[in-house]
């Protein structure tokens, strides 16, 4: 019951008060407040998975790690592009090797990174004019995001257990979030979507720790 509470409110800080400062103080221009706003919010699910790693389970260190170089590629986004999906993939690698660590590789792994891939590249090549030179950087990325992804969605229902599903609804997310940050920098978009690409990428992460506090 305890650990519920702490899912709930850090999931309660994260959403209610840090993301809607970060976006507040990035509109008003500034960015030391806004980038200190958004660490706070991956904070609140890094909180999650180091409590797990402490009290419940020795693998989620490496979820730890894997956060919490998300972490910095989150104020690193802020100024440059390409250190901060540099720190990302980074990320993305441990958690890979921690969901391999927790469920077997299947043949269902293989075919979801597939699917997925091909989707990605498929949107990568309708944008590639926008893209222009970083075209190569965005294919890279998609390539990890896709494994995470497909490691969360076929080790996490193949599962069957609660910390699965959250696994595998984190990965998920994190695909999407991923997806609309890409566009929302090749073109012009509404407000609203930079509001879904945080939603998306905080619940991911939020999502990880709760499924962390839960195995």
């Amino acid at each position: 019951m305890l650990f519920l509470v702490w899912i709930l409110c850090s999931s309660i800080l994260c959403l209610m008060i840090c993301m809607p400062l970060y976006m507040n103080y990035k509109k008003a221009m500034q960015p030391v407040l806004a980038c200190s706003f958004k660490a706070l919010g991956t904070v609140c699910a890094l909180v999650l998975v180091l409590v797990a790693a402490l009290k419940l389970d020795s693998r989620c260190w490496v979820a730890v790690a894997g956060m919490s170089l998300h972490l910095l590629a989150d104020i690193l986004m802020e100024f440059n592009f390409s250190a901060g999906a540099g720190f990302f993939m980074a990320g993305h690698f441990l958690y890979i090797v921690f969901f391999a660590r927790l469920f077997p590789f299947t043949p269902l792994h293989l075919i979801c990174f597939i699917l997925l891939f091909l989707f990605s590249l498929f949107l990568l090549l309708q944008w590639k004019r926008r893209a222009g030179k970083q075209l190569p950087l965005f294919i890279l990325y998609s390539v990890v995001i896709c494994a995470m992804t497909a490691s969360a969605l076929a080790g996490g229902f193949s599962a069957y257990t609660t910390s699965g599903i959250l696994m595998a609804l984190g990965g998920s997310l994190f695909l999407i979030s991923d997806i609309l940050l890409i566009r929302s920098l090749l073109f012009r978009s509404p407000r609203a979507l930079y509001w879904a690409v945080m939603t998306t990428y905080y619940l991911s992460q939020l999502l990880l720790g709760a499924a962390c506090i839960l195995l």
